[in-house]
Parts: C-alpha cells; sequence; structure tokens
C-alpha cells in the first residue's frame, strides 16, 4: 500500500512539473509576441494582487466554443492567446498614490516607445485611464488597459487576433460599468 500511494505521488508532483514547465514555455513564448505587454515590479509598487487573472489559449478557446448570441464574439475568443488581469486594492492615499502614479507614467512611457497607440486618455481628480493598441496592417495584436484611481488600479493585457470590426459587437455584450469620466 505504502508503494502504491508513494506511486501516486509520483505521478502527480511529475504532472505538476510537466504542466509548470509547459506553461512556463507557453508564456515565454508568448512574450515574443508584438501585443504582450510586461507589467514589470507591479508588485513591488502596488504589493499583492487582490485579483489575477491569466487565461492562455485553451482556456479562451474552450470559453469561446460556448453558445454565445453572436458569433463575433466567439470568433474572437477563439482567435485571443492570452488574457492578463492585474487588479490591485487600497492603495493609500498620499505618497503610495504619488508612487503608483509615476509607475503608471513610467508603463505608458514604454508603451510609446515601443510603438503601442493610445486609443484612449481619460483623466480626472485622481483617476486615470488609458487604452492602447498594438496593429498590424490588418487587425489589432494586443491590447493593454491601465486603470488608476486614488485607493485601486487594474492592468489589463489582451494578446491575440483582434479584428477591429468585431469590437463594436463585443462591446455591446459586455455590460462592464468603467465609470471613466469621457
Amino acid at each position: 500500500m505504502r508503494l502504491f500511494i508513494l506511486a501516486v505521488v509520483g505521478v502527480f508532483v511529475s504532472s505538476a512539473l510537466t504542466i509548470s514547465m509547459l506553461s512556463y514555455a507557453e508564456d515565454s513564448e508568448l512574450s515574443k509576441l508584438p501585443g504582450y505587454f510586461e507589467f514589470a515590479d507591479l508588485e513591488t509598487t502596488y504589493g499583492k494582487p487582490s485579483l489575477k487573472i491569466n487565461l492562455n489559449k485553451s482556456l479562451l478557446k474552450l470559453v469561446g466554443s460556448f453558445d454565445h448570441e453572436d458569433p463575433a464574439v466567439a470568433e474572437t475568443l477563439k482567435n485571443l492567446e492570452l488574457v492578463r488581469v492585474y487588479a490591485f486594492e487600497d492603495l493609500g492615499e498620499g505618497s503610495s498614490f504619488n508612487k503608483a502614479e509615476q509607475q503608471m507614467l513610467e508603463l505608458t512611457a514604454s508603451l510609446e516607445a515601443a510603438s503601442w497607440s493610445r486609443v484612449v486618455e481619460a483623466r480626472d481628480e485622481e483617476e486615470r485611464v488609458d487604452i492602447y493598441v498594438k496593429q498590424s496592417a490588418e487587425s489589432i495584436q494586443g491590447l493593454v488597459l491601465l486603470a488608476l484611481d486614488g485607493e485601486d488600479a487594474v492592468f489589463i493585457n489582451v494578446l491575440g487576433n483582434i479584428q477591429p470590426q468585431q469590437i463594436a459587437s463585443i462591446v455591446k455584450h459586455v455590460d462592464i460599468d468603467l465609470d471613466i469620466p469621457l
């Protein structure tokens, strides 16, 4: 019985290592694609994320295979490579907010230096939202959303082949209140 338990544990450990290695290999390959943007050192500035989402291609294809009202939603999901979301809450006030705002400025400078195009810029007293896209001649290869208010910060990177005509169709089906002053 003891040998059986050791064998089962060995299978689980080797499976976990294999999945971990494949995930690392997939991440390193994705990081080479033009629509990928590295959110370097977020945890240094913001602390541990309150929400962290990493949806890879296989999960996105699975979601895309569900029954959707609009086929453009399913098609777009199937063409995505990766969706990453990092959310940080309770940043505090004063110097913490200033440090967070400084990193936001550094991230926007990095995006612009890497030929990303800003498509949305919204500013209020203690709020800022920037949306950037990385484009090829035919499609959007990546999208980055950076949002910061007095208390929270959200960073999103969508990587894949997004057709511009599909965006309007998707936006009308997504019911999210971004509370962006436009």
